[in-house]
């Protein structure tokens, strides 16, 4: 009988043991059980790997030639104008190097601060909006991200 009670003692004790392992495995964690937090990180898997798969897919069809007109867009790039002058300000393209950013010789050599100022937030912006909204089109992104990004910034910004 006294092995017995040893014995259960001693799984009461490993029990106990788990169950604080489990506790500090939770921490701060807004999970009351360790198979709850599970399904939570298996369903972020999920979705991770969707995603991963959807650009997968975009890869691999936008190298065809039927489907290049999609990446061709992101080639073309954004660009900036002022007034009825038909230069570019500032020209921001993709290609298989990164983004490309080209700035009117005008624009390189003003000296006013202002203008500096401005070209640098164009750039800046433009190059945001193309690489987010290419990395968007093709997958690697959730589709609203640009706009949560979007708030964010503002956030940030106030």
């Amino acid at each position: 009988m006294n092995d017995f009670l040893l014995e259960l003692r001693y799984r009461i004790g490993m029990a106990k043991q788990r169950s604080n392992s489990a506790k500090k495995k939770l921490g701060g964690q807004p999970f009351r059980t360790v198979t709850e937090r599970k399904e939570f990180v298996d369903n972020i898997r999920k979705e991770v790997l969707g995603r991963l798969e959807t650009a997968r897919a975009m890869e691999e069809f936008t190298k065809s030639e039927e489907y290049s007109f999609f990446k061709e867009k992101f080639k073309k790039g954004m660009f900036c104008r002022y007034g009825s002058d038909l230069d570019d300000i500032v020209h921001v393209s993709l290609d298989d190097g990164g983004v490309q950013v080209e700035i009117s010789e005008e624009a390189k050599d003003t000296k006013n601060q202002n203008e500096l100022e401005l070209i640098g937030q164009l750039v800046k912006s433009l190059s945001n909006s193309l690489v987010i909204s290419y990395f968007e089109a093709m997958g690697y992104l959730p589709k609203d991200f640009s706009r949560s990004a979007e708030v964010s910034t503002k956030i940030k910004s106030k």
